[in-house]
């Protein structure tokens, strides 16, 4: 059983290394605003980029054009990026690296903005790692950073009831929210209250909702822009095989050390994974706790040792998807396998000493092939896990090869 997981292993990863992302149907406009039709190698950014790759056509070779050279780039599914100049507050939004400064400390920029909103009034995102700011534009206006800017100050000299404590130093979070004022005063309307805006959050959904509603009641042909929907959420029943080996290894007395061999076991329990909102649904975060039960008899010198061991495994991971087509793909997985004992023991018989079970965590990695987002099939390695890591002379270490198929519940 071990030789074929591991067979199933080596061969699926010598068939992802030619998975990759497709090129999609796009265009871009150089300086002299020449228009090129072309495909796009599209990384479904989560990091606004400063270049792309793409081809002419499916039989060209790759090229790379970068922001130097490109005023604008998108592709038919209405994702659209556009060159500008803009002034940027890089200010940290991190707890512990929060600017003393209220005011936004702003410089020049050359940026691809993403457009989530066009019309007569444009907004525009820029994300790079834990910095996201909004930008907006009317009239063909270059566009102008809204606003919002978390920062440190001391109790003291603070007046105002927007604040957060952080520590026993006098120190507080405050906010400057300017983008409201911001927008009231550029985009109010006899439709928008005041009080409206004020509910507006710096989040992208609350922003796009304001300005789809700004430019619906201002222009009676404004189409918002319909990004394509994707499933964000999983859920799976799992069933498979465990081909596991028990050893107990004793420093201190031989006649306690204990080979259980090797054993097929049958395991049930479900998934969960939550895609992640960026780079083409290449990335997603799952659980998959299953009922785990092992119990072996071991004839040793002078004596018996058993176990009975009955576990609710817990293992936590990232997934990495490699897309074939659109009904095939291959995944890799990295977990941490976490282990909760269901009352558990290792017997001796001559001894009579019942050890109770205290399994570590240990880690796993995976490969599988999924067929139309609706079933799938995995091969799992995990690493040796003691299963009696309360016990200093002892080890019982653990170690798995699991085969499991999945079936797509929602």
């Amino acid at each position: 059983m071990k030789k074929t997981i591991l067979i199933i292993l080596s061969s699926l990863i010598s068939i992802i290394t030619y998975s990759q992302i497709n090129y999609e149907q796009a265009y871009f406009i150089k300086n002299n605003d020449e228009k090129v039709s072309c495909l796009i190698k599209n990384l479904d950014w989560k990091n606004n980029p400063s270049s792309f790759n793409y081809k002419i056509n499916d039989t060209t070779e790759i090229l790379t054009a970068n922001i130097e050279g490109v005023k604008e780039f998108g592709f038919t599914s209405n994702i659209q990026y556009v060159r500008f100049n803009v002034k940027m507050d890089r200010s940290s939004d991190l707890t512990g690296s929060l600017s003393p400064k209220k005011e936004p400390e702003f410089n020049n920029e050359t940026l691809f903005l993403k457009v989530l909103v066009k019309g007569i009034a444009n907004l525009y995102k820029y994300e790079d790692k834990s910095l996201i700011r909004f930008f907006y534009s009317t009239n063909h206006t270059t566009p102008e950073q809204l606003v919002y800017k978390r920062y440190i100050t001391d109790l003291k000299s603070h007046l105002s009831r927007s604040y957060k404590k952080v520590s026993n130093d006098d120190k507080t979070i405050c906010f400057n929210k300017s983008y409201k004022k911001q927008l009231y005063d550029e985009l109010s309307s006899s439709n928008i209250s005041k009080s409206e805006i004020q509910k507006i959050s710096y989040k992208q959904k609350s922003l796009t909702n304001f300005f789809e509603s700004y430019n619906k009641s201002n222009d009676a042909n404004f189409k918002a822009l319909t990004p394509q929907k994707r499933d964000r959420f999983n859920l799976y029943l799992t069933a498979g095989v465990d081909q596991v080996s028990l050893s107990v290894i004793n420093s201190a007395s031989t006649n306690r050390s204990a080979d259980f061999g090797d054993k097929t076991l049958l395991k049930l329990g479900f998934e969960a994974e939550f895609i992640l909102p960026f780079n083409k649904n290449k990335w997603s975060a799952f659980i998959s706790p299953s009922f785990l039960k092992f119990s072996g008899t071991e004839r040793l010198a002078i004596q018996t040792a058993t176990i009975d061991y009955k576990s609710l495994e817990l293992p936590i991971g990232i997934r990495h998807y490699l897309f074939l087509n659109k009904k095939s793909k291959f995944h890799i997985d990295g977990l941490l396998a976490f282990n909760t004992d269901l009352n558990s023991t290792l017997k001796y018989s001559v001894s009579q000493t019942d050890i109770d079970i205290k399994p570590d965590y240990n880690f796993a990695i995976g490969i599988g092939y999924d067929y139309k987002n609706i079933a799938s099939i995995e091969a799992r390695y995990y690493s040796n896990r003691n299963l009696i890591s309360n016990v200093s002379a002892m080890k019982a270490n653990y170690e798995t090869l699991s085969l499991t198929l999945k079936i797509k519940l929602l």
